[in-house]
């Protein structure tokens, strides 16, 4: 792996912890339309992803394989842009949110702590982004089938959150609560699959798939384990004062497992994660081969 890859993925760690803290501090403030759904849900599995992209990370440390171009660096450099567009994806939801409730902050004492933090919350991403195009080496690589549908993927994200319902105010309907989880699982998973493969190119000789997702049976395994968990704390939540209540502390431990899951579902194969490999390593060494990063 190059020295630019394995420096990253420390220094990704580093402003990943900075982007919980502008987190924490945020919700310090107590904004009340950062606990609503889809922009809640959004933060979580931000967070999750990002877990679960700087664990991928942090293959930029294995012992290198012989070749000149190892295809294991698309695949650090795909996790590690993934941090950054989880990061940048969180950030407009909160820009989002606040937008739509002028109400809650314009008017609060801690405006301009709100507004500090924010621009610390910005600044992250863009800082992560940086980083990865730095490190990322400019070979001839093969245009993703999927441009379009990217764009198109992008803005339904956004215009899902600028005109989804929201759950929080009202707490009477499980469904509704159920929906705007899903609605920000989506938002997060789905921009970021289509995006990865657009900034970090296919390589020649990586086969490009039809699907985007589910292109592998452990993904699709993962899937559902991690919705039949996910229904776990829904029903826990529902029957607190009843037979459900020994199994409130179980149902807060599941929440980071779905998470992963999850995430795993949507991401591992274009990060290299699970059996089915898309690179042939002969032709892209032979491409990449003078033209990695010192």
């Amino acid at each position: 792996m190059t020295l630019k890859l394995r420096f990253n993925s420390i220094v990704l760690l580093v402003l990943a912890g900075l982007f919980v803290f502008a987190t924490l501090n945020l919700n310090r403030l107590r904004v009340p339309a950062f606990g609503l759904d889809p922009c809640d849900a959004v933060m979580h599995f931000a967070v999750f992803t990002m877990l679960f992209a700087l664990l991928s990370s942090l293959r930029a440390w294995l012992p290198k394989q012989g070749l000149d171009y190892s295809p294991q660096e698309t695949y650090v450099l795909r996790s590690q842009q993934a941090v950054a567009l989880a990061a940048f994806i969180a950030f407009v939801a909160h820009v989002v949110v606040l937008a739509k409730h002028p109400s809650m902050w314009i008017s609060a004492s801690s405006r301009d702590q709100l507004l500090g933090w924010l621009g610390a919350f910005a600044a992250i991403p863009v800082v992560m982004e940086l980083l990865v195009l730095l490190a990322q080496p400019t070979p001839a690589g093969v245009e993703s089938p999927h441009r379009n549908s990217t764009v198109v993927a992008c803005l339904l994200a956004l215009a899902i959150l600028v005109f989804s319902p929201e759950y929080g105010f009202d707490n009477s309907s499980e469904t509704t609560h159920i929906l705007t989880v899903i609605v920000g699982g989506l938002v997060v998973f789905v921009p970021i699959g289509y995006l990865l493969p657009v900034l970090v190119p296919y390589q020649a000789g990586e086969q490009v798939g039809g699907k985007m997702f589910f292109n592998t049976a452990s993904e699709t395994a993962a899937l559902l384990i991690g919705i039949l968990m996910g229904t776990v704390p829904f029903w826990v939540s529902g029957h607190r004062a009843g037979s459900a209540r020994t199994l409130l502390s179980l149902s807060n431990l599941m929440g980071p497992v779905v998470g992963l899951l999850i995430a795993y579902s949507f991401l591992a194969e274009q990060l290299g994660l699970t059996s089915n490999k898309r690179v042939n390593r002969g032709q892209v060494a032979t491409i990449w081969r003078g033209n990695r990063v010192d």
